[in-house]
């Protein structure tokens, strides 16, 4: 028998195209685009000859000692090397914003893949995605795990608390998981310390680069480590697993806010006018989009914009669905109107956050009326 699902009529439609589309026009601008393909010859000449074409920058050789998996990381610390070591300021500056303002995305999805209720759903293989996402772009492939996730959250089961429900050890273990599996070495590449040669920021790119996979095996080693220690009574009690994701919500919120205000600042400051709010964030000029280092500085743009539009648009779905249920006391219009609000004053990732953390407790609030 098939289970019974909530109807979302056209809008259900629209949200599929949506996402689909935001795909779409990643993998043509990231993959397919003249600019993606001015990058394909230099970025070549760069991971074989080891030089950058406009800068003495030599790059490592060795990060693993494992010949083919050493030349894929190559390619991707040329990739992300112009911006994490300054030569262009406008692009260090979107890295930073783009690379800490996905510290909320990836804290959701983990929190959404502990959940009861989708124990058998595609959404919970994150480290799945993570392999996709990191080497097909995640433009393209975040998305689609939305779009799965709308799919699945369309089972009227996916709303009852039992489905709602994180186990307790698993969300102790999710801020520290991540802060230290992702959160703390997107901070290191960027941080500034003597290092010639830039040999270590390129270990650290390198590094970097499956920290989805740090996350996940740090949610087993430490979650495990809280079951063993504690009683089993105060395993799976949704009233205690929500302390815990509301620290991490709010934790993304100010980490996020924090980077967003900084970010504004340094665009409107006299002190710094080499960095610009249209060039860093939000479209590089087409001129600069001739070099190599304009043309990954306008990848990492597209890459940055398309995954926060898809996360601020599910933050909106989730409270439709909230109002749809009956779960939720205001208009998706005036949450709309806020999130707009916020997004300027705080940036999409800490908006995105604030929602997340707005819909748990509405949940919570509910059950306890019903009770």
């Amino acid at each position: 028998m098939a289970e019974k699902s909530f109807p979302r009529g056209w809008k259900g439609y629209v949200a599929t195209g949506f996402f689909i589309s935001l795909s779409l026009i990643a993998l043509k601008e990231i993959r397919l685009s003249d600019v993606a393909m001015r990058t394909a010859e230099p970025m070549t000449t760069v991971t074989t000859t080891l030089k950058f074409p406009d800068n003495d920058q030599t790059l490592r050789t060795k990060y693993t000692g494992i010949a083919s998996l050493d030349y894929g990381l190559g390619f991707l610390v040329a990739a992300f090397l112009p911006g994490a070591s300054g030569w262009d300021l406008n692009a260090q500056v979107q890295q930073i914003y783009f690379l800490v303002s996905f510290f909320s995305v990836i804290s959701i999805w983990s929190v959404e893949a502990g959940r009861k209720g989708n124990a058998s759903s595609f959404i919970t293989w994150t480290s799945v995605w993570a392999l996709f996402y990191q080497t097909v772009g995640g433009a393209v492939i975040i998305p689609l795990w939305y779009l799965l996730f709308f799919r699945n959250s369309s089972r009227e089961s996916t709303w009852t608390p039992a489905s709602r429900l994180v186990d307790t050890a698993y969300a102790k273990a999710l801020l520290p998981s991540l802060v230290l599996g992702y959160l703390l070495p997107t901070v290191a590449i960027y941080v500034p310390f003597p290092d010639p040669g830039f040999q270590i920021r390129q270990a650290l790119i390198a590094f970097w680069q499956p920290c989805p996979l740090y996350v996940n095996l740090l949610l087993v080693v430490i979650s495990t480590a809280i079951r063993r220690n504690e009683p089993a009574t105060n395993v799976n009690k949704s009233e205690t697993s929500l302390k815990y994701l509301h620290r991490l919500y709010i934790t993304n919120f100010a980490v996020s806010a924090f980077v967003h205000v900084i970010t504004m600042v340094l665009c409107i400051s006299a002190k710094v006018p080499q960095v610009n709010f249209i060039h860093s964030l939000i479209r590089v000029p087409v001129t600069d989009r001739f070099t190599m280092l304009g043309a990954l500085h306008y990848i990492f743009q597209v890459d940055g914009l398309i995954i926060l539009s898809a996360a601020l648009a599910a933050a909106w779905g989730v409270m439709w669905d909230l109002k749809h249920l009956g779960k939720a006391d205001i208009s998706t219009g005036e949450i709309a109107i806020q999130m707009a609000v916020a997004t300027v004053l705080f940036g999409p990732a800490a908006t995105v956050s604030g929602i997340w953390l707005l819909r748990e407790h509405m949940l919570a609030e509910k059950d306890v009326k019903k009770a």
